[in-house]
């Protein structure tokens, strides 16, 4: 009998399943695969900072924390690299952008975390008012963390390759049942995929719509430039652009809007000749509060979710697994504000 059955092994599920497994708790996956599921899309950047608006996110120090701990941890364990050392860089809009950077670079909260101001020297990149680095920046290799993770799952045979059928489930007091699968309890990290789910489709979820576009150009750029659109070194010559947000659509398909929507975002950035590779599209779990959706199901005891992480979901997943962890070890509060009993 496992521990846990976990519906879903995106970045969610897989982070709180390596943390599960950590803790000596046998698990078990049911995932089906799609090309546009949210993890796969994903960029990877992370940042401790709301660029537009230059708030701290929140539990920014125990969530740097706690991935960086997680990335040295499952490199060591799995013998790989799933960290990219590169840095999100601000590019400054107008004088007034620049100014609110000094300004607030002085402040104790941000000192440590927002860079001097530079200039980039790249002729074929538009930055009339400078640059300036967000320190504790990065990008998470997601597609290898996935990949490295499925392969051991897939080895110990713990991972059933289908969609999962919430009619074959059977919640008893102390175990769940799913065909010939017994576990003590289930968790559901589904991403977008929560609003199918009779135990948790009541919870405000905002589900937000996201585009991007893979380019390759002679740009030349080792760091992350961000400025209402963030281009990304891939390497060989490639470039992610993105992304978009469009809270009405709910589908999973690439638009002409979004894709010239980027292409007049990246135009204003650079006079780089490029030439589109890949378009793709995606739905991030958002919530109306901006907050996770962490938790047991009011009736069902056995019965959790593990959601919600949106567009921070690099920085927070890990926090929140350690944090899921030892709320079911040791029973520890959940905080207050990722607890779905907040609604």
């Amino acid at each position: 009998m496992y521990d846990f059955l976990i519906i879903g092994q995106g970045l969610a599920g897989s982070i709180l399943g390596y943390y599960l497994h950590k803790k000596n708790l046998k698990i078990y996956f049911i995932n089906k695969e799609y090309s546009s599921s949210p993890s796969k899309v994903a960029s990877g950047i992370y940042n401790p900072i709301s660029l537009r608006r230059l708030s701290l996110i929140w539990k920014v120090e125990e969530q740097l924390c706690e991935l960086n701990k997680f990335i040295k941890n499952f490199e060591n364990d799995f013998n790989v690299s799933i960290y990219q050392d590169i840095k999100v860089y601000r590019r400054f809009l107008d004088i007034y952008e620049q100014n609110k950077w000094l300004e607030f670079s002085s402040k104790p909260l941000f000192k440590d975390l927002l860079g001097e101001i530079e200039e980039l020297f790249e002729d074929n990149i538009d930055t009339p008012f400078n640059i300036a680095p967000v320190n504790e920046s990065g990008r998470l290799l997601v597609s290898k963390l996935l990949s490295t993770f499925k392969k051991k799952i897939k080895n110990q045979q713990i991972i059933l390759n289908k969609k999962f059928d919430f009619d074959k489930l059977i919640i008893k007091r102390s175990k769940v049942f799913y065909e010939n699968i017994t576990a003590k309890n289930i968790v559901f990290c589904e991403g977008p995929l929560v609003i199918h789910n009779p135990f948790f489709n009541y919870l405000p979820f905002a589900l937000t719509k996201g585009e991007l576009l893979e380019i390759k150009s002679e740009l030349n750029l080792d760091k992350i430039i961000n400025s209402h659109v963030f281009i990304l070194p891939k390497g060989n010559n490639k470039y992610i652009i993105g992304s978009t947000y469009n809270w009405s659509q709910k589908d999973y398909l690439p638009t002409e809007k979004a894709k010239n929507e980027l292409i007049e975002r990246f135009i204003k950035i650079s006079n780089c000749k490029f030439e589109i590779i890949k378009h793709k599209a995606s739905i991030r779990p958002t919530t109306i509060d901006r907050r996770p959706m962490i938790g047991w199901h009011h009736k069902y005891k056995n019965v959790a979710i593990f959601n919600g992480l949106g567009s921070k979901g690099v920085i927070m997943a890990p926090y929140l697994a350690k944090m899921f962890c030892n709320n079911y070890l040791e029973n520890s509060f959940l905080d207050k504000e990722a607890n779905i009993t907040r609604f």
